[in-house]
């Protein structure tokens, strides 16, 4: 109790920290689009309030993830967990990304003795992590992603690997937390990624009592893991199925 109450001041102060300098950069292109406003003509008018909109948009979106963060934080959810056939559930959800995303491929691999195969989860979280997950993958993936099922032991496992640049050992920890991106994130002023993706992950795989790795691909760029308790009975493995879909997304 006593480290889950520090662990908790420590979050807040850096969530408080870290708050004040993303709200910053927004605030003050607001500011400086309010004060060319007023000698603004014609297209340079239209310019400054399409800028103004994408600043609201992007505080919008600042407020949404960081209001999800606290929720998860906070504590247990306020709901049952679900049987849910995971097979399913991670081809739907692959599916959502295929319109927008052409040139990238995008494989789910699993073995055929998990394909009726139900988990105990709460959907609509474990949901949010998949695509967290999917998401992050394809904004540093050069051209392949591979989405993977399996269980192990008692445990059940997601991994999403991708073939971009990786994440070194010791930043991994630092991916997690709350605000925390990448050095080429930090440098792409038009990036929207807020660095609460992968700390909402981190979160929901708390919230079931699992946990989330950071290891390298088979493909040498980044492997993540998402661990958590399973009751399944399984027969013996025959062999794999790969599903293979075409996405396009450029590269960030």
């Amino acid at each position: 109790m006593a480290e889950r109450i520090q662990g908790l001041i420590q979050s807040h102060k850096h969530l408080t920290s870290s708050v004040a300098h993303e709200l910053r950069t927004p605030l003050s292109r607001l500011s400086f689009s309010l004060e060319m406003l007023q000698s603004a003509e014609g297209k340079n008018l239209f310019r400054h309030l399409t800028s103004m909109q994408q600043d609201v948009a992007e505080l919008e979106n600042l407020i949404t993830e960081m209001l999800t963060y606290a929720r998860l934080e906070r504590g247990t959810p306020p709901m049952q967990l679900q049987k849910r056939a995971i097979i399913p559930l991670l081809s739907q959800l692959i599916e959502r990304f295929k319109p927008e995303n052409e040139q990238k491929t995008m494989a789910l691999r699993y073995d055929e003795s998990y394909e009726n195969v139900h988990v105990n989860c709460y959907e609509s979280y474990l949901e949010r992590a998949i695509i967290n997950l999917v998401s992050n993958a394809l904004r540093y993936a050069k051209s392949q992603i591979v989405i993977e099922f399996a269980c192990q032991g008692e445990q059940c496992v997601i991994h999403v690997d991708d073939d971009g640049p990786g994440i070194p050992k010791n930043k991994r920890k630092e991916a997690l937390l709350p605000f925390s991106r990448l050095d080429n994130d930090q440098q792409n002023t038009k990036n929207l990624n807020f660095g609460l993706g992968l700390s909402i992950v981190d979160q929901i795989a708390k919230w079931h009592e699992g946990f989330v790795d950071i290891t390298e691909s088979s493909m040498h760029g980044s492997r993540f893991s998402l661990y958590w308790p399973c009751e399944v009975e399984l027969p013996l493995a025959e062999s794999a199925k790969t599903l293979a879909h075409n996405d396009k997304s450029s590269v960030a």
